[in-house]
């Protein structure tokens, strides 16, 4: 390079060359390679078959999730409700607990939201 950045001709010259070179020794093998690396274009019936799999699949996750949600929903009123008939005093403290639990959640996800919407360079007042 000269001194004001400039490359000189002597040096575009030896990399013209240099490259000349290398496509005569690996230009044919390099082109044969990426040729065979094509990948396969999939055809529009196996994308739509991919997709209809995928369809039946999650709806019979959900369905699986749905099932579960309501068997520990049916367990939990269940208890709930045979606490309550025998005695009326524990049903009454679980019931506050789980009040107070839900509360303290919910005051959680509100501060910890609050944080999330602040902008980073804030300095949060």
């Amino acid at each position: 390079m000269n001194r004001d950045g400039r490359r000189s001709k002597q040096s575009d010259n030896d990399d013209h060359q240099e490259e000349q070179q290398f496509q005569q020794l690996l230009g044919v093998h390099l082109d044969e390679w990426d040729r065979s690396m094509q990948p396969d274009i999939p055809s529009v019936e196996s994308i739509t078959k991919l997709v209809r799999e995928q369809k039946k699949e999650l709806g019979r996750r959900h369905m699986r999730e749905l099932l579960l949600f309501w068997l520990v929903s049916a367990c939990v009123l269940s208890g709930l409700l045979l606490l309550w008939v025998s005695s009326i005093a524990i049903f009454v403290a679980v019931q506050i607990l789980a009040f107070t639990a839900a509360a303290v959640f919910v005051m959680l996800f509100i501060v910890k939201g609050r944080e999330g919407r602040r902008p980073k360079w804030s300095d949060g007042k």
